[in-house]
C-alpha cells in the first residue's frame, strides 16, 4: 500500500511494516485522519507512521476483510467471508492503546440475511457505500445487500450458561461440588452450554481453567472443552457466553474440581526420595572418605616400615651407604 502526492510516493506499507498480509482489497479514511485498510490479512489501521492489524486472534470471526465502511455513529462494518461485522468505536480505540486486546463484535450472517460469502463483484468502485439516509450497501456477484445501523435490532438479554457434565477416561460425573477425580486422569471433557431462543447458533463461548489456562480461551460456538494429561492439583473451570447482538454473560458458570495425585506424585512420595538421595549422597560421602583414610593409612605405613627397615640395615652398613638410603627413602 502506498501514498501518492504531488507526482511522488511520499510512503508505502507492506506487512513487514505490519500491514495485513495478502492483498489490500478497501481503504477507508475516517473522520480524524486515520486510514484503515481491508486485507486478506485483517483490518489494518495507519495513522502517524504507525500501522497496526486486527485479525481473529483480537476477536474477529475471521481474518479475510473485504470492505470496510464507517456509519454516522462511528462504528465500523466489515465486509468478511464469515459475515458483516460491526465493531463499534470504543472497542477499536481500546484495541489501539492495548493491540493484545479481545474486542467484542456483532455478526450477521446468513441467518440474517446477510450473503457475506459471495464474493464482490469487479471492476467498478465503490463495491461498498453509505448512502445519504445512511444505510450501507454491498455489491457482490449475485446482487445487493443492504442494511439500515439506525434500525437494528438488538437482543440485551445475556444467555444464562450452565455446566451440564464432566467426562473423564470415557466416566461422566456430575459437576458437583469440590468434585474430586481419581489419579491419572488423561482426557478430559467438559460439556457445556447456553440458553438463547433468537438465535441459539450464534452463541459464543470462553472458557478459562484457573490452574492450567493463563488467560481466556475464545470456543467459538463449541459446547466441549478437553483436557489432556492434567497433573494432579485444584481447579476452576469458568465459562462465559455471549448472545447474537454480542452481549455477553460475563458472570457465566463455573465449578471446581480436584484431580488426585497418584501415590508418586504425592508430597510425602516426593520427601521421601529426596530424603533417600540425600541419604545416598551422605553415605557415598562417608564411604569416599574411608577410602581416602584407608589409602592414607597404607601409604603411612609403608612410609614407617621403611624407615624402619632403613634404621635396621644402617647398624650392618657403612656410614655413606646408610645416608645414600636415608636420602632413598625421604626422596
Amino acid at each position: 500500500m502506498a501514498y501518492f502526492k504531488g507526482g511522488q510516493v511520499r510512503a508505502s506499507y507492506s506487512d513487514v511494516d505490519g500491514l495485513g498480509k495478502g492483498r489490500t482489497t478497501g481503504l477507508q479514511l475516517d473522520r480524524d485522519g486515520t486510514l484503515w485498510a481491508a486485507t486478506e490479512g485483517g483490518l489494518s489501521r495507519v495513522k502517524n507512521g504507525q500501522v497496526a492489524t486486527l485479525t481473529s486472534k483480537n476477536g474477529l470471526p475471521c481474518d479475510t476483510v473485504r470492505g470496510v465502511l464507517e456509519d454516522d455513529d462511528y462504528s465500523f462494518w466489515l465486509y468478511m467471508p464469515c459475515g458483516l461485522v460491526r465493531i463499534a468505536r470504543p472497542e477499536l480505540d481500546a484495541w489501539w492503546t492495548d493491540s493484545k486486546r479481545m474486542i467484542q463484535t456483532t455478526v450477521f450472517d446468513g441467518s440474517d440475511g446477510v450473503r457475506s460469502h459471495l464474493l464482490p463483484i469487479g471492476n467498478f468502485n465503490p463495491r461498498f457505500a453509505q448512502s445519504p439516509d445512511g444505510k450501507l450497501w454491498f455489491a457482490h456477484s449475485d446482487g445487493v445487500s443492504v442494511i439500515d445501523p439506525h434500525n437494528l435490532h438488538f437482543n440485551k438479554l445475556p444467555p444464562p450458561v450452565q455446566i451440564e457434565q464432566i467426562t473423564a477416561d470415557h466416566r461422566k460425573y456430575e459437576t458437583s461440588l469440590n468434585l474430586r477425580l481419581p489419579p491419572l486422569v488423561r482426557d478430559l471433557e467438559i460439556d457445556y452450554t447456553a440458553l438463547s431462543l433468537v438465535a441459539p447458533e450464534k452463541i459464543r463461548f470462553r472458557v478459562k481453567l484457573e490452574g492450567y489456562d493463563p488467560d481466556w480461551r475464545d470456543a467459538g460456538n463449541e459446547r466441549k472443552a478437553f483436557y489432556g494429561n492434567l497433573p494432579p492439583r485444584n481447579y476452576r473451570f469458568r465459562v462465559a457466553a455471549s448472545n447474537n447482538s454480542g452481549v455477553w454473560n460475563e458472570a457465566g458458570a463455573s465449578f471446581d474440581f480436584s484431580i488426585a495425585p497418584a501415590y508418586y506424585q504425592t508430597a510425602w512420595f516426593q520427601a521421601s526420595c529426596v530424603a533417600a538421595f540425600l541419604a545416598l549422597v551422605w553415605a557415598l560421602h562417608r564411604l569416599r572418605l574411608h577410602q581416602i583414610a584407608k589409602e592414607f593409612n597404607v601409604r603411612l605405613d609403608e612410609r614407617v616400615n621403611e624407615r624402619t627397615r632403613i634404621a635396621r640395615a644402617g647398624r650392618h652398613t657403612p656410614l655413606a651407604s646408610r645416608h645414600r638410603d636415608i636420602s632413598k627413602a625421604i626422596g
